[in-house]
This record gives structure tokens, sequence and C-alpha cells, in this order.
């Protein structure tokens, strides 16, 4: 691995290589990833579109009552990403108070 990455340093056109080579990968997976997706929703819009043509008023019973599932638990989850988001906060501050404590030990020892 170490012997790769030095020829890559020392061979910059080989670097590009593997690099587009890199992008190329990506590209053709993400294509093939979103007609996946694309084809999904296709699929699940049809299963939509039958279940409501073979019972209307209990669709829009089913829809109503998933549309109030996933408000609440969007409610609970964006609760718990503040909390994280608070929790982050503190922890960093915390992480740039031991950098300047350990920045102005060695500043001192020089």
């Amino acid at each position: 691995m170490d012997d790769l990455l030095q020829y890559l340093s020392a061979n910059p056109v080989a670097l590009m290589a593997m690099a587009l080579l890199a992008l190329l990968i990506f590209y053709f997976l993400m294509k093939k990833i979103i007609k996946l997706v694309l084809i999904l929703g296709i699929v699940l819009l049809c299963i939509a579109g039958y279940l409501y043509y073979k019972a209307p008023n209990e669709f829009s019973d089913k829809i109503q009552t998933t549309i109030e599932d996933v408000r609440t638990h969007t409610g609970d989850i964006m609760e718990k990403g503040r909390g994280a988001i608070e929790k982050g906060k503190v922890f960093t501050e915390k992480v740039d108070r031991i950098v300047e404590k350990g920045s102005e030990f060695f500043a001192d020892k020089k």
C-alpha cells in the first residue's frame, strides 16, 4: 500500500488517471441507483393507485393515520437531533479548551 501511495505521489499523471477512474465508477453507480429509485417510486405509485381504486374510503383513512404517525415520529427525531447538536457544541468547546491548553503548554516549552 505504501508503494502504491509513493508511486502515485511521484507520478501525478497516474494519480489523475486513478481519480478519473474513481469518478467514472462513482458516476455509473449513482446512475444505476437513481434508475433503481425511480423504478421503485413508479412501482409504489402503481400500488398506491391500485389500493385507492379498490377502496377509496379506506385508503384516505390509512393515509391520514400514516401522515399523523410520520408527524409524531418526525417531532421526536427533531428533538433528539437538537439534543445531539447541543452535545456536539459542548464537546467542541471542550476540545477547543484542550487545544488551547496544549498550545500554551508547548509555547512555554520553547
